[in-house]
């Protein structure tokens, strides 16, 4: 820790494109002085939550472990909004973080990364960000996710999907 934070002794940038490490954020800021610039990227919660819902089917049927001692994987079936509450919980805390450090911090859509690339940029220079953390030269935008099937989203509890639209706005 002690080593990190003499390291740290300038601006720190960090982005994180996993939902959980938001709840790690504070230990970063700790970490690097108080002297941290955060970019906090989001994903629409029906493309997240899709996403989740891929990934541990693919667990359930890559593996030949009997379905009861894959519990984790399980569980997103058993329990369809854990996966949307689980976004909703990392957005929550995304927007208490802004509302904290709205100087030293940008949060955006992914989508934005493509469609308002220079306007992100402008407001990243506004925060003291070094513009290139935003150059998106080698992406390509058909891997983005373009649709969430109705049935997966029909699984979602309508209070949850009104929870994670409000937060999501």
């Amino acid at each position: 820790y002690e080593q990190r934070k003499a390291a740290n002794s300038e601006q720190s940038l960090i982005g994180m494109k996993d939902l959980r490490a938001v709840f790690l954020i504070d230990n970063w800021y700790q970490a690097t002085n108080k002297n941290l610039k955060t970019l906090l990227v989001y994903r629409d919660w029906r493309y997240a939550i899709f996403s989740l819902f891929k990934r541990h089917s693919r667990e359930l049927l890559q593996f030949t472990t009997p379905i009861q001692q894959r519990k984790l994987d399980y569980q997103f079936w058993q329990h369809p909004k854990l996966a949307a509450k689980m976004w909703l919980e990392s957005a929550n805390a995304m927007l208490k973080w802004v509302k904290k450090h709205p100087k030293d911090t940008l949060l955006f859509e992914q989508k934005a990364f493509i469609s308002e690339q220079q306007t992100l940029k402008q407001r990243a220079q506004e925060k003291g960000f070094e513009s290139q953390v935003l150059d998106c030269q080698l992406f390509d935008s058909s891997l983005m996710q373009s649709s969430v099937p109705q049935s997966m989203l029909d699984m979602v509890p309508r209070h949850i999907q009104l929870l994670c639209n409000h937060a999501q706005k």
